[in-house]
């Protein structure tokens, strides 16, 4: 979150989320449209979505090479420039052919 001051008279500071925070708002939301979709409560989700005036459920994740849809059967997992094998990650390095 970040703050900026506005106003001559008082001292007034408006908030508004970071690139981060708007990219997490997005995880968020698709977590939050998942939620409804597979428990929703009795009479129906307690939030709707709204983009650019139109009712919408977020619902996919797009790859960024291809622009499609993604969901888990179709994703791999490699071993990324970060990883290690290391106390709580022994399991994962196993899965993935070996890290570090």
């Amino acid at each position: 979150m970040q703050s900026e001051r506005y106003g001559d008279h008082a001292k007034r500071v408006e908030y508004s989320l970071t690139k981060s925070g708007l990219e997490l708002a997005t995880v968020l939301m698709t977590l939050t449209a998942w939620g409804d979709r597979w428990h929703a409560p009795e009479g129906g989700p307690p939030i709707r979505f709204r983009h650019r005036g139109h009712r919408c459920d977020p619902t996919s994740v797009l790859s960024s090479a291809c622009h499609e849809k993604i969901d888990g059967s179709d994703v791999s997992f490699r071993p990324g420039p970060g990883g290690r094998a290391a106390p709580g990650t022994k399991l994962m390095a196993e899965r993935l052919g070996g890290l570090g």
